[in-house]
């Protein structure tokens, strides 16, 4: 931020050593700290809260950009479909053609079981070799 250099401290420091004299230089010099650290803490917060508003000033915006007319439109259409889709979801499934019911068609007796008798099974015979 200042462009200070080693000798530019240097003097400034011989000519504090010359003005306040060796007894009171270490008093002053923890004063200048302090009141330097003070003001440090005092940028960095400042600089904190800046950063703070320009976050919640790009928040303002994102929040304005969002409640465009726009997105009032995307989101009527989006309902729109939705309650199709709903409507869909609640009408009864139907799969090929209906069949018709039992009482439109004349009922017919199964007589092909009646006129062949099953086939009976018998168990098969086996011999057994002793393997001589």
């Amino acid at each position: 931020m200042f462009d200070i250099g080693f000798w530019e401290l240097a003097l400034v420091g011989l000519v504090a050593l010359l003005v306040l004299g060796p007894e009171r230089l270490p008093a002053f010099a923890r004063t200048v700290g302090r009141w330097v650290g003070k003001a440090q803490r005092l940028t960095r917060e400042f600089k904190r809260d800046l950063e703070r508003e320009i976050d919640l000033s790009e928040l303002r915006q994102l929040k304005q950009d969002l409640q465009a007319p726009e997105l009032d439109a995307l989101a009527q259409d989006l309902q729109k479909g939705a309650d199709e889709f709903n409507r869909e979801l609640n009408q009864p499934l139907v799969f090929g053609p209906t069949a018709p019911t039992a009482t439109s068609a004349p009922a017919v007796a199964d007589t092909t079981a009646a006129a062949a008798p099953p086939p009976t099974k018998t168990p098969a015979t086996t011999a057994v070799s002793d393997g001589a």
